[in-house]
């Protein structure tokens, strides 16, 4: 599906021809909405931070305001357009995404933190490795990566 886009609002000179050769000038065709009542677009959007290594980050735009086009920047080098875009970490850390939408009215730009944990790998070990009836079995956490137990 194609989209169309607004190039410009205000008032504009027509030069035309009635007839063979007459010329019609100053003739006006106004734009659908006067100058002043659009918004002018502020960014913002949701993410699903945090997530481990391995997942997949999904932000969702939360803009107002009369916005054409949504410029992503992963903050790892990567960018993205669009109001959902996903994207896919290599390594674990924290990124500064920052989303700048644009439309009529100018620009905005907003920035928040997102924070991609290491993959988890839970291991216990067990003692004794065979359990007989009456007597103590022990467990030890030797899982790596995880946040919490």
């Amino acid at each position: 599906m194609k989209r169309a886009r607004t190039l410009g609002i205000g008032v504009f000179l027509i030069l035309g021809l009635i007839g063979p050769m007459s010329p019609v000038q100053g003739a006006e065709i106004r734009s659908p909405r006067p100058a002043g009542l659009l918004q002018p677009p502020t960014a913002g959007f949701l993410s699903n931070s945090p997530i481990c290594l391995g997942q997949t980050a999904v932000f969702t735009d939360t803009s107002s305001g009369e916005i054409f086009y949504h410029e992503w920047d992963f903050g790892d080098g990567a960018v993205g357009t669009g109001s959902t875009p996903r994207h896919g970490y290599f390594w674990p850390g924290t990124y500064t995404v920052t989303l700048t939408v644009g439309g009529p009215e100018g620009s905005d730009s907003y920035g928040d933190t997102f924070e991609v944990l290491p993959a988890t790998e839970a291991f216990f070990w067990v003692e004794p490795s065979e359990a007989i009836v009456g007597r103590p079995v022990h467990f030890l956490n030797v899982s790596q990566g995880a946040t919490g137990y």
